[in-house]
Protein backbone atom coordinates (compact mmCIF):
# COMPACT_ATOMS: atom_id res chain seq x y z
CA UNK A 1 0.00 0.00 0.00
CA UNK A 2 1.24 3.34 -1.12
CA UNK A 3 -0.19 7.19 -0.28
CA UNK A 4 -0.38 9.53 -2.59
CA UNK A 5 -1.98 12.96 -2.96
CA UNK A 6 -5.75 12.48 -4.59
CA UNK A 7 -5.05 13.69 -7.81
CA UNK A 8 -2.11 11.55 -8.74
CA UNK A 9 -3.83 8.86 -6.78
CA UNK A 10 -7.26 9.32 -9.26
CA UNK A 11 -4.91 9.08 -12.16
CA UNK A 12 -3.73 5.54 -11.21
CA UNK A 13 -6.51 4.37 -10.05
CA UNK A 14 -8.31 5.41 -13.91
CA UNK A 15 -5.67 3.58 -15.58
CA UNK A 16 -5.95 0.59 -13.23
CA UNK A 17 -2.65 -0.86 -13.82
CA UNK A 18 1.40 0.23 -13.05
CA UNK A 19 4.48 -1.44 -13.92
CA UNK A 20 6.71 -1.74 -11.26
CA UNK A 21 10.20 -2.87 -12.76
CA UNK A 22 8.83 -5.76 -15.07
CA UNK A 23 5.33 -6.44 -12.89
CA UNK A 24 2.49 -4.64 -13.62
CA UNK A 25 0.35 -4.07 -10.51
CA UNK A 26 -3.34 -3.50 -10.36
CA UNK A 27 -3.98 -0.49 -8.68
CA UNK A 28 -7.05 0.64 -6.58
CA UNK A 29 -8.36 2.88 -3.75
CA UNK A 30 -8.43 1.64 -0.10
CA UNK A 31 -11.24 1.41 1.97
CA UNK A 32 -10.63 1.35 5.86
CA UNK A 33 -12.72 2.02 8.47
CA UNK A 34 -11.95 4.10 11.52
CA UNK A 35 -12.59 2.06 15.02
CA UNK A 36 -12.43 3.52 18.28
CA UNK A 37 -10.05 1.89 20.54
CA UNK A 38 -11.58 3.04 23.71
CA UNK A 39 -15.39 2.54 22.98
CA UNK A 40 -14.70 -0.27 20.57
CA UNK A 41 -17.47 1.53 17.76
CA UNK A 42 -16.96 2.40 14.04
CA UNK A 43 -16.47 6.19 12.54
CA UNK A 44 -14.00 7.82 15.18
CA UNK A 45 -10.79 7.55 17.03
CA UNK A 46 -10.36 7.45 20.88
CA UNK A 47 -9.05 10.97 20.65
CA UNK A 48 -12.76 12.32 19.45
CA UNK A 49 -14.77 9.73 21.75
CA UNK A 50 -17.40 11.08 24.06
CA UNK A 51 -17.90 7.65 26.12
CA UNK A 52 -17.70 7.75 29.36
CA UNK A 53 -14.06 8.00 31.03
CA UNK A 54 -15.05 4.36 32.58
CA UNK A 55 -14.95 2.50 29.59
CA UNK A 56 -11.67 0.39 29.62
CA UNK A 57 -12.56 -3.03 27.17
CA UNK A 58 -10.13 -4.42 25.30
CA UNK A 59 -9.97 -4.17 21.42
CA UNK A 60 -8.68 -7.97 21.40
CA UNK A 61 -10.76 -9.35 24.04
CA UNK A 62 -13.54 -7.40 24.70
CA UNK A 63 -12.74 -7.61 28.70
CA UNK A 64 -12.35 -4.85 30.84
CA UNK A 65 -9.73 -3.01 33.10
CA UNK A 66 -6.86 -3.31 30.38
CA UNK A 67 -6.08 -2.09 26.65
CA UNK A 68 -5.23 -4.31 23.44
CA UNK A 69 -1.66 -3.23 23.76
CA UNK A 70 -1.25 -4.82 26.96
CA UNK A 71 -3.70 -7.93 26.54
CA UNK A 72 -2.58 -11.22 26.43
CA UNK A 73 -5.72 -13.11 26.59
CA UNK A 74 -6.76 -14.95 23.15
CA UNK A 75 -8.64 -12.86 20.68
CA UNK A 76 -12.65 -12.66 20.93
CA UNK A 77 -14.68 -11.07 18.15
CA UNK A 78 -17.31 -9.33 20.33
CA UNK A 79 -18.99 -8.51 17.75
CA UNK A 80 -19.36 -11.96 15.66
CA UNK A 81 -18.99 -13.80 19.59
CA UNK A 82 -16.19 -15.80 17.84
CA UNK A 83 -12.33 -16.53 19.50
CA UNK A 84 -9.65 -16.90 17.10
CA UNK A 85 -9.80 -13.07 16.06
CA UNK A 86 -10.42 -9.05 16.68
CA UNK A 87 -13.55 -7.51 15.68
CA UNK A 88 -11.27 -5.50 13.62
CA UNK A 89 -9.46 -7.94 11.29
CA UNK A 90 -11.07 -9.27 8.24
CA UNK A 91 -11.48 -12.47 9.49
CA UNK A 92 -14.48 -11.09 11.04
CA UNK A 93 -17.37 -11.29 8.64
CA UNK A 94 -18.91 -8.45 9.92
CA UNK A 95 -15.71 -6.00 9.82
CA UNK A 96 -15.37 -7.49 6.41
CA UNK A 97 -18.89 -6.98 5.08
CA UNK A 98 -18.26 -3.42 6.53
CA UNK A 99 -15.05 -2.77 4.56
CA UNK A 100 -16.79 -4.80 1.09
CA UNK A 101 -19.62 -1.75 1.38
CA UNK A 102 -16.98 1.28 2.20
CA UNK A 103 -14.78 -0.01 -0.95
CA UNK A 104 -18.04 0.69 -2.95
CA UNK A 105 -18.83 3.88 -1.70
CA UNK A 106 -15.04 5.42 -2.00
CA UNK A 107 -15.22 8.58 -4.80
CA UNK A 108 -11.90 10.34 -5.14
CA UNK A 109 -12.65 13.69 -4.76
CA UNK A 110 -10.49 16.07 -7.33
CA UNK A 111 -10.22 18.90 -5.20
CA UNK A 112 -6.36 19.97 -6.33
CA UNK A 113 -6.10 22.18 -2.35
CA UNK A 114 -6.84 19.05 -0.63
CA UNK A 115 -3.48 17.22 0.31
CA UNK A 116 -4.39 14.69 2.50
CA UNK A 117 -3.42 11.44 1.20
CA UNK A 118 -5.38 8.54 -0.23
CA UNK A 119 -4.24 5.42 0.29
CA UNK A 120 -3.33 2.82 -2.72
CA UNK A 121 -3.33 -0.74 -2.81
CA UNK A 122 -0.97 -2.14 -5.05
CA UNK A 123 -1.34 -5.68 -5.73
CA UNK A 124 1.10 -7.85 -8.38
CA UNK A 125 0.42 -10.82 -9.98
CA UNK A 126 2.94 -13.06 -10.00
CA UNK A 127 4.64 -16.01 -12.57
CA UNK A 128 2.70 -18.98 -10.81
CA UNK A 129 -1.18 -17.15 -11.08
CA UNK A 130 -0.76 -16.02 -7.23
CA UNK A 131 -1.24 -12.86 -6.49
CA UNK A 132 0.80 -11.07 -3.62
CA UNK A 133 -0.66 -7.70 -1.70
CA UNK A 134 1.96 -5.27 -0.75
CA UNK A 135 1.10 -2.89 1.80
Amino acid sequence: MVALGKVFAKELIKQGTVKIGWISCRVRPRAYIVRCYRCLEFGHVSSMCKADDNFKSCLNCGKEGHRAKECQNPSFCFTCKKEGHRADRMKCPHYKRLIEDKSKEIVIKTNTRTAAPTNVRVETKRGNGSQKTKK
